[in-house]
């Protein structure tokens, strides 16, 4: 089937072989599937993101609006690590298949630039330090928003805003109101130090 969460949870049933097995690593195809491992409980068993999918080569902000949904989608699914192939590749740069990649950054006769799929990570690497907790939320933002409580206390939000207008964000923490605007078509970090 299309969803692969058979292939894992097939192991992982097995109690005399998932003695041998400390985590599951999912590519891009496995994007249903993990979610499926996920829901399904296995608490000694982590699970990271190993490929993300690559794009056309056009590395567009419209793309990156697609990573930064799959980044959520993983990271709210249970995956600890979530791995962007393609740090630097020349304009139009291919896989070793031949298929047109996205990269993080482009150069070309000893230029860069930085690109839309850069700036995602970026919002990503910046604000949630190794060792953060990820926090339930809930409400209407809840969709397109992350919340991590860092090893010093601090608060890293990841927030995107999908719309063409501006957009309030709020929400309350250990009863603590927050409020926050976002811009159209934005992605947001935010740290609270505590």
């Amino acid at each position: 089937t299309e969803d692969y969460d058979y292939f894992a949870n097939a192991v992982l049933e097995d109690d005399e072989a998932r003695k041998y097995i400390s985590g599951v690593s999912y590519q891009w195809g496995g994007k249903i599937a993990i979610q499926r491992t996920f829901e399904s409980w296995w608490p000694e068993i982590r699970l990271m993101q190993s490929e993300n999918e690559c794009g056309f080569g056009d590395n567009t902000w419209e793309y990156a609006a697609y990573v930064w949904t799959m980044l959520k989608h993983y990271i709210s699914n249970g995956a600890e690590s979530y791995m962007y192939w393609n740090m630097i590749l020349e304009p139009r740069g291919v896989s070793t298949w031949g298929d047109p990649q996205n990269s993080m950054i482009t150069v070309s006769n000893n230029e860069y630039i930085y690109n839309p799929d850069f700036y995602v990570m970026k919002h990503f690497s910046n604000v949630i330090k190794r060792g953060a907790v990820r926090l339930g939320i809930c409400g209407y933002k809840a969709a397109d928003s992350l919340v991590f409580r860092n090893p010093d206390g601090s608060i890293a939000v990841e927030s995107f805003n999908p719309f063409n207008e501006t957009k309030d964000l709020k929400f309350e923490l250990k009863g603590k109101c927050y409020n926050f605007k976002l811009k159209p078509r934005s992605f947001n970090s935010i740290l609270i130090n505590r």
